[in-house]
């Protein structure tokens, strides 16, 4: 056996010549590494920014443990050693006669990968229960990443997001879950067909007159509601005119009942859009 002669065997250690860095965790599969060690790695990357030409100590050791050589050694610490411009992993035991505290941080580490391991377990087996469903939609719409996307999410979409979670999270799913969940999947692929089915007849819409000033039209009223808020009833109108041009008014008039023409002249508030299509906003409407 070889007598080591190296800075960093047991006995020549000295820990106020060395300098904490990172912890990592070594029993993870790649996609778990990914989440847990991505903070580890920012600071390790940091470190070595600062230290030019500091690179992992070239000594033989016979471990994953470069002090002790220990080669079962899951959860490490980096340390930086100045003397020789260079890094060293040490497992627990080597690492607690270097750093005080450092027990904590190994602890901590070692939580945080049982909860991913958990997390990915309950992910799987949510995948896997939905496939059979045949609800990997559902799926897709909880795991999507896309910020933007997830912005645009509505009332169904939103709670799928919740289900799945939950089913994640305990692990099963009932009839009547995926019942509902099938529902607003519907919902969800009916809505699609429906903003389909609107731009086909409104995407054509542009916007009427001039911001300010007063303007003749004739319209059909298309959608009609009234509401009660605090200054009294209000009420919302959604008109197309001649030209198939999106008009709304929301006011105090209520101007007439759904399929009702009307010939009327209005101050143009707004040229707008919602949902891809554009729309003139009219505020105090006479009807001729």
């Amino acid at each position: 056996m070889t007598t080591r002669t190296d800075a960093h065997r047991p006995s020549a250690i000295r820990p106020e010549d060395y300098e904490f860095v990172a912890i990592f965790q070594h029993d993870l599969d790649a996609v778990e590494a990914g989440w847990l060690q991505a903070q580890a790695q920012a600071d390790f990357n940091s470190h070595m920014s600062c230290h030019p030409g500091a690179q992992f100590s070239q000594h033989s050791h016979g471990g994953i443990c470069m002090v002790c050589g220990n080669a079962n050694a899951l959860t490490t610490a980096i340390f930086y050693h100045a003397d020789t411009n260079s890094y060293v992993r040490m497992g627990q035991d080597c690492a607690a006669k270097v750093e005080m505290g450092v027990d904590s941080l190994f602890r901590r580490a070692r939580t945080e990968a049982e909860a991913l391991r958990l997390a990915r377990a309950g992910k799987l087996r949510a995948q896997a229960l939905l496939r059979e469903a045949g609800l990997e939609q559902a799926w897709a719409i909880a795991q999507e990443t896309d910020e933007q996307v997830r912005r645009g999410y509505k009332y169904e979409e939103a709670t799928i997001c919740d289900i799945v979670s939950k089913l994640v999270r305990y692990g099963s799913i009932s009839e009547a879950q995926t019942g509902f969940v099938r529902k607003l999947l519907g919902q969800i692929d009916a809505r699609a067909q429906r903003q389909a089915d609107y731009m086909a007849r409104h995407g054509g819409s542009q916007h009427v007159g001039v911001i300010g000033d007063r303007h003749s039209f004739n319209v059909t009223i298309r959608f009609v509601k009234g509401f009660e808020s605090a200054f009294g009833m209000l009420f919302i109108h959604v008109m197309d005119d001649q030209q198939g041009n999106v008009i709304v008014y929301k006011g105090s008039k209520e101007l007439g009942e759904k399929g009702a023409n009307l010939s009327l002249v209005a101050t143009v508030a707004e040229h707008g859009e919602r949902e891809g299509v554009r729309q003139t906003v009219i505020k105090r409407p006479k009807v001729a």
